[in-house]
Formats: C-alpha cells, structure tokens, sequence
C-alpha cells in the first residue's frame, strides 16, 4: 500500500491553516484533511489550532497575542481576533495573513 496524503490543518504553506480556502485547496491535493474543532464558550464549534498542550488546549498567545484561550470565548469575541501576521508557525508567510 502507498502512503495516505493528508492536509495538516488544510493546505498551511498555500493559505492560512484551517479556513475554509486553505481546506479547499487540501481537497484538491490530499485524500484527507485534518483539522482541529474546539467547543467555544457559547456552544459554537470552531475551526483553530492554536498552542497549548493537550490538557490546556486553544492557547491564543503565540497566535494572536492574546493571554486567553479560544475555549473562554464566544463566537463573537473569536471573530475580533487577530492572527500576528510574523509567527514562525504560519507555514503561509505573513503576506498571506
């Protein structure tokens, strides 16, 4: 058997990881996607990686410079974040951001 292609977190060197356009492009490429779901304050599921670890998931501070994690948000204040265009981790490069 041959090796399973998968899109970490969509297509990360091409687009943001985990929007619906990074997915996409994955789609086209791989034969499976993954990407990380978290549960938000207000009981919205979230598309997001973020830092953490597996007991305190969703850290927001390397990502968007915020001490907070994606789990104490609502689906509003997530949708005020923004993402630091220069961390190392964005595969995409900060003109993409």
């Amino acid at each position: 058997t041959r090796p399973r292609i998968v899109g970490h977190r969509g297509s990360l060197y091409q687009s943001l990881e985990n929007t619906r356009h990074s997915i996409r492009l994955a789609a086209n490429h791989c034969e499976e996607v993954e990407i990380d779901v978290f549960l938000l304050k207000c009981g919205t599921l979230i598309v997001f990686h973020g830092g953490g670890t597996d007991q305190n998931p969703g850290c927001l501070k390397d990502y968007c410079n915020v001490d907070k994690s994606i789990l104490d948000l609502t689906y509003e204040e997530a949708r005020q974040l923004k993402f630091s265009p220069h961390y190392a981790e964005f595969g995409c490069g900060p003109d993409v951001i």
